[in-house]
């Protein structure tokens, strides 16, 4: 299994292979597609025009064949991805407290585009919820949840330690109701109820 760094170096590769091989397809295939003459025109037809405009600048190309067009673009496309900046990730550790007591620190890995934060996915549903895509919103609003009940887990045990059980009780019970498949948070519950005499 790869670790943090190594995706992110292969998500770079393969970011920016992808492209520039995208880039050098489109020119073969304009270079092969000028040499092979794809249709031949009535010696009487006006000849062929693109124009269009690009920030300030405008441009015309006449009499142009469609190889021209795919080999413009994949240069484009090759010029763009040179000239942009790398991709973006962003390396992390989260830490979190089992209901055990014990400790532990994952890496985690962030790329560009990547919802992860409780702000972007709220964000998201509404978005989503906006929009007309209700399923989607829901989908988005339950992600949230879940991202807060492993604060809601850590605080209860917390509490737990402390012999602040009738605190913990509630956090705990949340924290559950958001993300049901945990064993760690049923633990910590059932914990927390048998100290509070609710078990």
């Amino acid at each position: 299994m790869l670790n943090p760094d190594q995706y992110g170096v292969l998500y770079l590769i393969v970011f920016r292979v992808g492209i520039i091989a995208a880039g050098v397809i489109s020119i073969i295939c304009g270079y092969r597609l000028l040499l092979a003459g794809v249709f031949h025109l009535h010696p009487n037809t006006p000849p062929t025009e693109i124009s269009g405009r690009f920030g300030g600048a405008e441009f015309t190309f006449k009499s142009v064949s469609p190889g021209t067009c795919f080999a413009l673009f994949g240069a484009i496309l090759i010029i763009a991805m040179i000239s942009s900046a790398p991709p973006e990730f962003e390396r992390s550790q989260i830490i979190s407290v089992s209901s055990g007591g014990k400790t532990t620190v994952a890496d985690a890995l962030k790329m560009r585009g990547e919802i992860v934060g409780m702000a972007e996915i709220v964000e998201q549903a509404k978005r989503e919820d906006k929009v007309g895509n209700k399923y989607k919103a829901m989908q988005a609003y339950a992600r949230a949840l879940r991202l807060v009940a492993e604060p809601l887990n850590n605080l209860a045990w917390l509490y737990h330690e402390a012999g602040r059980d009738t605190e913990a009780l509630p956090l705990s019970q949340l924290a559950i109701q958001f993300a049901p498949n945990e064993s760690a948070f049923a633990d910590t519950l059932k914990k927390v109820r048998e100290r509070a005499g609710k078990e």
